[in-house]
């Protein structure tokens, strides 16, 4: 299961234990990956808003293509199961392959009265 940490410093581990540090590197692609797990609402978002967050200085099919590319690399470096499509328009992180300390946060938070 992938681990992925956004309080303190943001990080991504396989199940191994093993940094996805060229990730991390790459500043766009870790956005994305930390949007899609920790936007509200969760689940499924629209390529269209992506774009318009992540690449709005560019044009739309730039952006389109930069987005396209961002998605694979997240699948190629950390599975191909972990991003979701729901036909051409949206996209989502499978959150029962993925650990994210942001919602665990906000599930302990909620679970003591917070």
């Amino acid at each position: 299961m992938l681990t992925i940490h956004l309080l303190g410093q943001v990080g991504v581990r396989d199940d191994q234990g093993r940094e996805a540090a060229d990730l991390i590197r790459r500043p766009n692609r870790m956005a994305l990956l930390s949007y899609l797990a920790a936007a509200r609402p969760r689940g499924f978002h629209r390529r269209d808003k992506l774009i318009g967050l992540f690449w709005a200085e560019m044009t739309q099919d730039k952006a389109r293509k930069a987005l396209n590319q961002a998605l694979f690399v997240l699948r190629s470096e950390l599975g191909k199961d972990l991003i979701l499509s729901r036909g051409d328009d949206e996209v989502a992180l499978d959150e029962a392959r993925a650990v994210v300390d942001v919602l665990q946060f906000e599930q302990r938070a909620g679970s003591n009265g917070g």
